[in-house]
Formats: C-alpha cells, sequence, structure tokens
C-alpha cells in the first residue's frame, strides 16, 4: 500500500505489531457482510470502508486504533444507513463481538473509572471530552471498547474531534445512490482528459450519498502506451510525461468540486481518493524490475505525480 497521505491511519494488533490501516482488508469484510445480508452492492462496502478510514484520520494524526475500535465505527455507519441487517452480519465476524451499552456520560464514567486510574479532575474532563466526541459521532449505542478507546486518546490528546462524517443518510440510498454521477463529471472534463479516459489511463467513479468523496483510478502501463512508449523504460522517462497525467487528475478534481458546490447538501470539501490499479504489473513489464525488489521505483513516480499536482489528496493506494 502507497502511504502519502498526512493523516496517516495506524492499526494495533493482537500481536502487538503496528500497521497502516487498509481500507481494502475492510471492505472485503464489509462486502462478506452485504452478502450474507442478500445486498450485493459492493459500492457500498467501498464506500463504508472509505469512510472508516476519513474518519480515524480526522480523530488526529498518527493515533494507533484497535480493530475493536473499528468494528464498532463500521457498526455505527451501517446502522445509520439503514444497513441494520449488514450490521448483525458484520458482528458475527468480529473475533470478539461485544455486546452494546448506550453512550450516555454515566456509562463513560463507569468504564472511565473501572479500567483507567484518573483522579477525579481528569475523570470529569474525559468523560467531558468522549462525550462531545460521541456527539459529534452521533453515537447512541455503541461498544465499551469504542468508548474506552477513545476516554484513552484523550487521557494525553485533549483536542476536539472535528469535522465529523455526516450522518443523515437519503432515504434513495439504493434507488438513487449519486449525488454527482460519473457521466456528469465526464461531460464537462477536458478534451485532453477525456482522451486518457477513453485510453483507460483514468477511471472515474460517481460521488455517491453514503460518503460523498472524488475516487480516480490510474493505470500507468495503459499511460505509458497512450504517451506512445515501448516497454521496458527507465522511471525517469515516464517522469518527463507526468505532468500531463497530473493535469488531467486536477481537471476531474476541480470539476468533482465544483459540481458539489451546486449540491444542497454542501458538499464543499470531498476528500479525493487515488488508487493505482496495476502497481506490481507495471513495474514488472514497464520498468523491468520484480515488484518486490523495485517498488520503490514505483513509489517514486507516485511522489513525483503528488509534488505535480495542484489538489490536495487525502490517500493515494
Amino acid at each position: 500500500m502507497i502511504q502519502l497521505c498526512n493523516r496517516a491511519v495506524l492499526i494495533h494488533r493482537e500481536n502487538g505489531a503496528t500497521e497502516f490501516f487498509q481500507s481494502e482488508t475492510l471492505q472485503k469484510k464489509i462486502e462478506s457482510s452485504c452478502r450474507a445480508a442478500g445486498l450485493h452492492e459492493t459500492w457500498i462496502a467501498e464506500d463504508i470502508a472509505l469512510s472508516v478510514e476519513f474518519s480515524l484520520g480526522e480523530l488526529g494524526n498518527d493515533k494507533v486504533f484497535t480493530n475493536s475500535e473499528i468494528d464498532a465505527i463500521v457498526v455505527k455507519i451501517l446502522q445509520e444507513a439503514g444497513l441494520a441487517t449488514v450490521a448483525a452480519h458484520y458482528r458475527h465476524l468480529q473475533d470478539n463481538p461485544e455486546a452494546e451499552i448506550t453512550f450516555t456520560p454515566l456509562a463513560i464514567k463507569e468504564i472511565v473509572s473501572r479500567y483507567l486510574h484518573v483522579d477525579t479532575a481528569q475523570l470529569d474532563h474525559i468523560v467531558e471530552k468522549v462525550t462531545d466526541a460521541g456527539q459529534k459521532l452521533l453515537l447512541k449505542d455503541t461498544s465499551p471498547t469504542l468508548i474506552l478507546e477513545l476516554a484513552k486518546h484523550y487521557m494525553d490528546d485533549r483536542s476536539y474531534l472535528s469535522n465529523a462524517p455526516e450522518s443523515s443518510i437519503s432515504k434513495n440510498l439504493h434507488s438513487c445512490p449519486w449525488l454527482i454521477s460519473r457521466d456528469e463529471i465526464l461531460q464537462k472534463i477536458s478534451g485532453r482528459t477525456s482522451t486518457l479516459v477513453s485510453s483507460d489511463v483514468l477511471k472515474v467513479a460517481g460521488v455517491s450519498r453514503l460518503f460523498p468523496s472524488i475516487r480516480i483510478e490510474i493505470a500507468f502501463a495503459n499511460f505509458a502506451k497512450a504517451s506512445g512508449l515501448v516497454a521496458p523504460v527507465t522511471d525517469f522517462i515516464i517522469f518527463s510525461y507526468l505532468a500531463n497525467l497530473a493535469e488531467a487528475i486536477d481537471n476531474i478534481i476541480t470539476i468533482g468540486k465544483e459540481l458539489a458546490l451546486q449540491l444542497p447538501e454542501n458538499n464543499t470539501n470531498l476528500p479525493v481518493y487515488l488508487k493505482f490499479t496495476d502497481a506490481p504489473k507495471f513495474t514488472n513489464d514497464w520498468l523491468g524490475g520484480n515488484w518486490n525488489e523495485s517498488k520503490n521505483c514505483f513509489e517514486e513516480l507516485v511522489t513525483e505525480l503528488k509534488l505535480l499536482l495542484h489538489n490536495k489528496v487525502f490517500s493515494y493506494s
């Protein structure tokens, strides 16, 4: 996974190891729950996985979260989206499913008092902070683990939770899932950008109601072909063509944001996700190196592309 995001999300594993959060792993788990509930709209799983990643990133820079805390947030988002059956199946996939309790200051105080050694003044302060965080996340019923993990954060970090994800999901989620359709974006992009889209260099997704964001998939092998190159090439040769790719990506992002400004939902700050769909194949076939040994070359290309972009990107993967 390529981690060039300024708000990297870290996961604490049961064996004590710490690693980057991978939305693809969570997405597969949610997809399984969706299928078990008879729901086959896989875009919902992707939206929720990205929503969780964004929510955790907003909680703080380089925080370390547990699987139980992440699972609790997933269940909350599923329930708010009207997918209670999917949430129930997701709970069964957890290693140690927990019964939920009502999110109240009294419940928070009981859990913090039981598990954390704090004095009365600090206890009151933590309860206040966790209550505030829960209100911003619109928590009603949640797991004791999520309450405890939030309390641990506020033992050291006194900052408030900001930019909580939208919880009001449209009733038209299934019949009309898109705030902005893919076609609406494609109709407004430039001719040079359209050429890269038609050449399968860039793939644009619509902006969904469940988790409004701008998502662009990039195929570097197709980009090399569209640039008139012949394999194998050095990464330095690719560098000279990246400005064209960056210009097209910026064009799509700008159009997406302009269309979002016209929506009544007031989506003024959509997170942007770039996904590289053929990194190992491109490295093997075009850069002439094994992915495990030469992935640094590909990451250097992505780093250079990042420097050329005028728009901020939340995640590169």
